[in-house]
């Protein structure tokens, strides 16, 4: 089972928001005296239930946050127009990421984001988005036996199969 979890997703996220602004991105905790405008990702959810006999479904539920620049009661027009600009911009920066390095079959794993809304309060952008995923057991043991061929025998030649 390729060994994925929420600090696989958030940095995903964070490497995608890192591509398209330039600002601090914060994934463990917002501290006091931040610099705006700046990114906060936080795991609401998770969740995991098995689906089969070795396979496994994941979901995971985020809230990015994100604070504007400037201070809403000197320009709350262009602070609104920054906020829905963002806003407007995470439904596509934030619709795929890649879980961190993986490949499988050449190519590299990614997260479809769904159940994508917004809202604001006290000036803040509060961007939901689920990743949901599936995951498969490995077999245990070895992944297959020799094989012997051997020659077919002499009453069998000329035989068609």
């Amino acid at each position: 089972m390729v060994a994925t979890n929420e600090n696989v997703l958030i940095n995903g996220i964070a490497a995608k928001l890192e591509a398209q602004y330039d600002c601090e991105i914060h994934a463990t905790a917002l501290r006091q005296g931040f610099e705006a405008p700046c990114f906060f990702i936080e795991l609401i959810s998770g969740s995991g239930r098995r689906i089969g006999f070795r396979r496994h479904e994941r979901r995971h539920s985020f809230c990015i946050h994100y604070f504007p620049k400037g201070v809403f009661d000197e320009d709350a027009e262009a602070f609104n127009q920054e906020i829905y600009t963002v806003a407007d911009e995470l439904y596509q920066v934030l619709e795929y990421i890649q879980v961190n390095d993986h490949i499988v079959n050449g190519r590299p794993i990614r997260c479809t984001g769904s159940n994508m809304h917004h809202d604001t309060s006290d000036g803040v952008l509060h961007f939901f988005v689920d990743y949901n995923y599936h995951l498969i057991e490995e077999r245990p043991g070895p992944k297959m036996e020799s094989l012997a061929h051997t020659a077919l025998p002499a009453s069998m030649k000329g035989v068609q199969v």
